[in-house]
């Protein structure tokens, strides 16, 4: 396993904790707008128009391409279990499609979409990935962070530990990130936090995604402020995935 470019103190972490659990008492007043997701989520073959032009043209093959990368990964329970091939796919596809130079994501556990996005990555010949993870505080909840990345995809990778309010400034600079992408805490607070910050991140014509985008009004009241373009996806597991376009 990768070793972190960064790790936290034990004060970040029981503070990081402490504040998350008061998030997710004030979620309860940030749900009402959740009949107006579910109501516009579409699949992702149904959205083609909406990701750079012509990748349409190549999705049959690159859906290919994915059910490889998927299939290499056959044997871990553990990632069958939690993740969403949904979300995956989109990664894998719109990273064939942008064709990034970087990409910074939030939420990583045992890496099933930084391994996606990585062999991505490496079929395009280009682009790195900046994860961002912010482990349990307590030990017997902790699992092995980025298993999953094989040394061999190293060379596309940073790995850094911590909240990432905190990181996300430090990783990258402004109008330097292509994808953001948010799958850490989904509370109303976090969410609208990472992406205010993406906000600053992403460059022009670039894409920040959130993975269960339903579970709170977070994406919605986004949107409204920045007055963007946006899609709901589903999820196979249920939910939705938004994209945000910058």
């Amino acid at each position: 396993m990768k070793s972190p470019s960064s790790t936290p103190s034990l004060a970040t972490l029981v503070i990081g904790r402490v504040l998350s659990r008061i998030y997710r008492r004030q979620d309860g007043s940030h749900k009402a707008r959740i009949p107006e997701i579910d109501a516009q989520s579409e699949a992702l073959e149904e959205a083609l128009s909406f990701f750079p032009e012509g990748s349409e043209n190549q999705f049959q093959e690159w859906e290919a391409d994915f059910e490889r990368v998927k299939n290499s990964l056959s044997s871990e329970v553990d990632f069958h279990a939690t993740a969403d091939i949904s979300l995956t796919w989109l990664q894998y596809f719109l990273t064939r499609a942008l064709k990034p130079d970087l990409i910074v994501e939030t939420g990583v556990w045992i890496g099933g979409s930084s391994f996606t996005i990585l062999n991505a990555l490496e079929s395009n010949e280009r682009g790195k990935l900046i994860s961002i993870d912010f482990p349990p505080f307590k030990k017997k909840h902790r699992v092995g962070i980025g298993r999953l990345v094989p040394e061999s995809l190293y060379s596309r990778w940073e790995l850094h530990l911590g909240p990432s309010k905190a990181l996300l400034p430090k990783v990258a600079q402004k109008g330097s990130v292509d994808i953001f992408i948010h799958d850490s805490d989904h509370t109303y607070s976090n969410m609208t936090a990472e992406f205010e910050r993406a906000w600053e991140l992403v460059k022009p014509g670039g894409y920040i995604i959130s993975d269960d985008s339903s579970m709170n009004n977070s994406v919605l009241d986004f949107v409204d402020r920045k007055k963007c373009q946006y899609k709901f996806l589903k999820r196979k597991k249920g939910g939705t995935i938004a994209i945000i376009v910058r």
